[in-house]
């Protein structure tokens, strides 16, 4: 029996999903008119817990002026689901304004962008994730929003640089303003301008912090470079790396992207204490990938990260993409100058 033969007066039973699509396809074509519509929801003898199961398939929009407005009931109800229902941001990005001095966010989503300005109280506490953050601008205004919003972080979230290795300025605010607040445990960095070798020595170390620390749902951190230019970064990235895992006792899984337009030597190590394997190899179209796991693993389930990692087809992604000509005022005399300056 197909959905367009059923109707609400029938006793039909129906598997779970199924029951949900009927009840969705239902609300959908009611009429427009609140006394057809209280009619055609009391012909659906639905207890309330079903009906919050229902809700949680509609667009708020629908929920607020369809279903809310039809009886008292509904409007308790759908003020209940409004009220626990847990949210996630979307595709957000962090930019300049286009005009004038300032930033603003930009939220992506279904083709479309729409222009915000940046929040100034805390987030609800039924917001409990986001999709991709990616942040273009920084002043003191988006350093205040990433502190509000900075519980989101201490989920497991991924992080992908995009910050050229010359641009000091860009890795000190890394370094002293953001690591502190996206990284879990990592040591603020002094305050003050800081020498580029003391700059790329406490970014790494955060960076390492954050990346030996294992996620809570047993998939792989995922750590994207995009722009390592020079050999000698990657050599030495690379040798702390390893290091730290021949000094390992205790197993930690991540794959690190790398962008590199110069070819780095293979190799395929393995820790007996902590029973796991580190590994590089180069995945194609400049990208290689370093990955620690366990010895042995499930292999198509690695294969399914690595391509999610290359891919950039994860949640809770942070994507820090500023140079030194995207920072605004800030508090710090490590900002340098804004862009009203340039």
């Amino acid at each position: 029996m197909s959905l367009d033969e059923m109707s609400p007066g029938r006793n039909v039973i129906l598997p779970a999903k199924s029951f949900y699509f009927y009840i969705i396809r239902h609300i959908a074509e009611m009429s427009d008119h609140p006394r057809v519509q209280q009619r055609h929801l009391r012909e659906l003898k639905i207890c309330d817990d079903i009906w919050l199961g229902v809700f949680a398939f509609l667009a708020p929009v629908k929920l607020a002026f369809k279903m809310a407005l039809t009886s008292e009931r509904f409007d308790q109800l759908v003020h209940l689901h409004i009220k626990n229902r847990k949210w996630a941001l979307g595709v957000l990005e962090v930019r300049p304004l286009s005009k004038g001095i300032g930033a603003q966010i930009v939220k992506y989503g279904n083709g479309r962008s729409k222009q915000l300005a940046i929040p100034r109280r805390p987030p609800p506490d039924n917001l409990i994730a986001f999709q991709r953050l990616t942040i273009a601008y920084i002043d003191r205004s988006v350093v205040a929003f990433l502190r509000r919003i900075r519980r989101l972080f201490n989920t497991d979230i991924t992080l992908h640089l995009n910050i050229l290795r010359n641009q000091n300025q860009a890795w000190n605010i890394l370094a002293q303003q953001l690591c502190p607040l996206i990284v879990p445990k990592a040591m603020t960095s002094p305050a003050g301008e800081m020498s580029d070798e003391r700059q790329e020595a406490s970014v790494d170390q955060m960076l390492s912090t954050w990346l030996h620390i294992p996620r809570q749902d047993g998939r792989p951190k995922v750590l994207e470079y995009r722009q390592l230019r020079k050999p000698a970064v990657v050599r030495k990235l690379l040798e702390e790396l390893k290091e730290t895992f021949f000094n390992a006792s205790s197993p930690v899984k991540y794959i690190v992207v790398m962008h590199l337009h110069f070819a780095v030597a293979s190799f395929d190590l393995e820790n007996e204490r902590s029973r796991e394997r580190l590994a590089i190899q180069f995945f194609g179209d400049d990208v290689y990938l370093i990955g620690r796991g366990p010895i042995e693993r499930e292999e198509d389930q690695w294969a399914e990260w690595e391509r999610e990692a290359v891919a950039g087809n994860w949640k809770s992604v942070i994507q820090i993409a500023f140079g030194d000509e995207d920072i605004g005022p800030l508090q710090s005399s490590a900002a340098g100058p804004s862009r009203s300056s340039k």
